[in-house]
């Protein structure tokens, strides 16, 4: 029973974030393909990822250029997702974190000859969480695309919720 679980969300996933088609997931788990369906209509599944198609071209390089290219912009994507579906685990780890980041700021001593150390990794370890925020994720992934010219759009504000 695990195995199917486990197989269901890794369809749902290869579903929502692949743009994998019903007929190729039923394929690859399977799953007949009327009880998938019934699975997406029930439970809501919902793409999050358009279906991306494969470089068209015959030049190898162009091919493992544009390749490379759109398998960075899935993964990022992909990532954000994650971290927007995981947000509520991230923010219990920030708070852990920042707790004993004020504990040792506030152990810290001026006769301390490593303070000014300790204090930039500290500062190092506080802007690493920032960095991390969904919001700020997107707003890198957008300039990522923006730089290459792009003509990918996602609209990640609809998919907060």
């Amino acid at each position: 029973m695990t195995l199917r679980v486990h197989q269901i969300a890794a369809c749902k996933f290869d579903y929502e974030y692949m743009g994998k088609s019903v007929a190729e997931l039923a394929a690859q788990y399977g799953f007949p393909l009327q009880s998938l369906e019934e699975e997406i209509n029930i439970k809501s599944w919902s793409r999050k990822i358009a279906p991306t198609e494969m470089p068209k071209t015959d030049d190898m390089q162009a091919f493992a250029t544009a390749l490379e290219k759109l398998t960075r912009s899935k993964l990022s994507i992909i990532s954000l997702f994650r971290q927007i579906d995981n947000q509520s685990l991230y923010a219990e780890i920030e708070k852990a974190l920042l707790g004993k980041i004020l504990e040792a700021t506030s152990e810290l001593s001026s006769i301390d000859d490593k303070m000014a150390n300790k204090l930039v990794n500290l500062a190092k370890a506080v802007q690493s969480i920032q960095e991390r925020e969904p919001i700020n994720l997107a707003d890198s992934f957008k300039d990522a695309l923006e730089q290459q010219g792009s003509g990918v759009v996602v609209n990640i504000a609809n998919m907060i919720q």
